[in-house]
């Protein structure tokens, strides 16, 4: 596919409104169902790329992070002094917001490029939060925690019901509290997976939890929910551990 590259220096409706003419063009020339394929599956591309540019344009940080307030369901419901560990911290954007609130983080991050970044972005912080770079499925932290956080890290996971519950083994929290996408977000999620193509929002997802299956897969784990509630299409989640001393 070529392009006239003064697309690159026309005001915005003019480029995006050359762009819709070309695709929509190429999309009605195919049969409906293809038509329906290649439109969601470009939808999922996309999706990609909103979020790639989303962070360069918001200083290196997912604007999601301010915009949708999934850190104040975590801070709400942790205390001061509160020893929590955070498996799959990310650049330790969440551990922030919770370690400035008085909880002490212990966050575990597979990426040594993101545990730099949230050791940079935590400096000075009190009390300051401890993370560690390892796999959260294989390194065991020799401590235990008040509380187990996943946020938007339990989708990524196989056998999730084992790993919750290796996690509430290792860890004896009296708690899990657990941020995910929820599959009923959008009618094109069960669209696209009727049409064979990619649904997801992150291709590196094991699963998007419906309702039903989190709240299955949280029972199987020994785990009790006591408070689950549905924002910006994600579930988050309070749940016991019921095996906890």
């Amino acid at each position: 596919m070529r392009w006239d590259a003064a697309l690159l220096h026309a005001p915005l409706d003019v480029a995006v409104e050359a762009w819709k003419r070309s695709l929509h063009g190429f999309a009605k020339r195919l049969p409906p169902c293809e038509q329906a394929r290649f439109l969601m599956e470009l939808d999922s591309a996309c999706y990609f790329m909103h979020g790639e540019s989303a962070t360069r344009a918001n200083n290196g940080l997912h604007p999601k992070h301010r915009l949708i307030g999934y850190h104040d369901f975590f801070v709400s419901h942790a205390s001061l002094g509160e020893r929590i560990i955070d498996l799959g911290s990310g650049v330790g954007a969440l551990a922030f917001s919770l370690a400035t609130a008085g909880a002490r983080i212990t966050g575990i991050e597979w990426s040594a490029s993101n545990v730099s970044k949230a050791q940079s972005l935590c400096a000075g912080v009190e009390p300051a939060p401890r993370f560690v770079f390892g796999d959260i499925t294989t390194l065991r932290i020799p401590e235990s925690f008040d509380t187990v956080i996943l946020s938007n890290v339990l989708e990524h996971i196989a056998d999730r019901p084992r790993r919750l519950a290796q996690w509430a083994s290792w860890y004896k929290p009296r708690r899990f509290l657990i941020r995910v996408p929820a599959f009923e977000r959008d009618w094109r999620v069960a669209w696209k997976k009727e049409l064979g193509v990619e649904w997801r929002c992150d291709p590196t997802h094991e699963t998007e939890h419906t309702r039903e299956q989190l709240l299955a897969e949280l029972a199987e784990a020994g785990l009790e929910v006591t408070h689950l509630e549905t924002s910006w299409g994600e579930y988050r989640v309070v749940a016991n551990n019921t095996n906890a001393c």
